[in-house]
């Protein structure tokens, strides 16, 4: 209004001059509204984002386009499993080198928490109940059914759809092959998808004995063996130590799907049929376990077989044994070689074979309670999509944890070791696609591609994708195993005569305890499972 009184009296003084004067104004003032408006464009256009799989979140998952100068990085937990000791001393430096990944690729900051074995289960459910931060979680197919059961893991199709073309890209069908009721809750890792069960022997007393492993088929041809190291090293030497303490000789010779438990179980891998049957109560677990307690009887089993807190590589590092059963892969042979610092010999006894144990044996899943779902699936695909990631969460930092070297193969650096290097987990087998990593000094340089090639090749049981749903039948579940803890260790490692009844009197307690409820309920679910499918 000012501007007009102006105007108007200029004019009445001027005349035409204040037309002029008039003219000019209007341009100046279109010139300004004109430099306003491009540069609220240039503003907007500056703030934009992009929708798309890399979009940043902030919040709970905000959309993506949100102004990208106020985004924040999402922040979540990636709960490992590992013991905090001197060989993961280093794991502030990961999580800083895993940042420098994940906030450039996909504006993501990860906090690393390292819980043991021992405690794993019970910590996540505590920070779950108390709504703690918590996204990705380890999970493995003794815990997995439960988790879902509990509702404790997050369904993943959807997530998987839109972020998740790495994780797709590198597992193929056997992703499917974890679902429940149709619905995917877990990630596998790239690893041996599909196994073979072994006899594995001190290469140093295979020579000595000139054993002939090209005449191994089975379990039944180390008897031979057995005594022939027996009689060599003596009355205090026993040859078959046990893999794992606290584990039976049996449970490393398995030649049936387990679907699951073992309890209730499918024969000849589950490549033929379909029912479902007690596997103690077959005749091939009695000609098993008639074997086992005749080689105990004989002296080839280690006596305390049944309460040593000792595996396999300390129990042979310290020369207290020659083999043991274990199920084995691809490249295991040199595994087990580092492990007991001698050379072993891996015989496989079984074909190799896929089956829902086999493929979801390491896995992880995003936690019910995760507050970007979004951004621990962007995560959860580079670790099976971006080799620095998955490098770094093997072996570490380059340089400091490893080098590699002129033969490709990496090692520890000049003045580093096991016990020095800050870094040492040894779990690659659990850090997504582990064939994004260099191989270590000792593996075979073609382990990925045979890996691969057998994960491709397996034989398939038939219920390969079946998970049984446990929740129908959980209180009988409890009351047999804690039947199997009574029995399992005693008949599976040779203690007892199996022809004194001890099997039927096994079989009869588990009878009482529910075990027939429990084969008919995951015989139901796998015939509706095989009708779907």
């Amino acid at each position: 209004q000012k501007g007009e009184k102006i105007i108007k009296g200029k004019k009445t003084m001027k005349g035409e001059k204040n037309m002029i004067t008039k003219t000019g104004f209007k341009r100046v003032f279109t010139c300004v509204l004109t430099v306003l408006m491009l540069m609220v464009l240039v503003a907007g256009c500056g703030n934009s984002t992009t929708p798309g799989a890399n979009a940043p979140q902030t919040g709970t998952d905000s959309p993506a386009d949100k102004p990208a100068a106020q985004e924040k990085p999402a922040e979540i937990v990636f709960a490992l499993l590992a013991d905090n000791s001197p060989r993961t001393a280093d794991a502030p430096l990961i999580e800083d080198a895993i940042n420098e990944i994940t906030l450039d690729k996909i504006n993501t900051k990860v906090s690393l928490q390292l819980y043991p074995y021992s405690s794993y289960d019970q910590q996540i459910t505590l920070m779950q109940s108390g709504n703690e931060p918590l996204d990705l979680i380890f999970v493995t197919n003794a815990n997995y059914s439960s988790y879902v059961s509990r509702n404790q893991l997050l369904q993943l199709d959807d997530l998987i759809d839109k972020h998740g073309a790495g994780i797709r890209e590198a597992l193929g069908d056997y992703l499917d092959a974890t679902a429940i009721d149709g619905k995917l809750y877990i990630v596998p890792t790239i690893r041996d998808l599909a196994k073979f069960y072994s006899v594995n022997m001190r290469k140093d007393l295979t020579d000595k004995y000139n054993i002939d492993t090209s005449a191994i088929k089975d379990i039944y041809d180390l008897t031979p063996i057995l005594k022939t190291v027996k009689e060599g090293e003596g009355e205090d030497f026993y040859p078959l130590v046990t893999a794992a303490a606290g584990r039976s000789i049996l449970s490393y010779y398995v030649t049936y799907d387990p679907l699951g438990d073992g309890i209730g179980v499918l024969l000849n891998d589950g490549l033929d049929n379909t029912n479902v049957v007690l596997y103690e109560e077959t005749e091939e677990y009695r000609e098993l376990v008639k074997l086992v307690h005749d080689w105990y009887e004989a002296g080839y089993i280690m006596r305390d077989i049944t309460t040593t807190q000792e595996g396999y590589s300390s129990l042979l590092k310290a020369g207290k044994g020659y083999a043991y059963l274990n199920g084995a892969k691809a490249g295991y042979a040199e595994q087990a070689t580092r492990n007991v610092g001698a050379p072993i010999l891996t015989i496989p006894l079984t074909p190799i074979i896929a089956n829902t144990a086999s493929v979801t044996q390491v896995n992880w899943g995003i936690s019910v309670t995760s507050k970007y779902p979004d951004a621990a699936t962007k995560y959860l695909n580079l670790m099976y999509s971006d080799k620095d990631l998955v490098t770094l969460l093997c072996w570490g930092i380059e340089g400091k944890h490893y080098k590699i070297y002129e033969d490709g193969f990496a090692y520890y650096p000049e003045g580093v070791d096991v016990d020095t290097s800050g870094w040492t987990l040894n779990m690659g087998y659990a850090m997504g696609n582990q064939f994004l990593s260099p191989l270590w000094r000792g593996e075979q340089p073609d382990l990925w591609e045979q890996m691969k090639k057998d994960n491709d090749t397996a034989l398939r049981s038939k219920a390969l994708g079946f998970t049984f749903n446990s929740e129908n039948v959980k209180t009988e579940l409890a009351a047999v195993n804690s039947v199997r803890s009574q029995y399992r260790m005693l008949i599976e490692c040779g203690l007892a005569d199996p022809d004194s009844g001890i099997i039927e009197e096994y079989v009869a307690k588990m009878k009482e305890a529910g075990v027939d409820k429990i084969i008919a309920e995951k015989q139901a679910q796998l015939d509706a499972w095989l009708a779907k499918k």
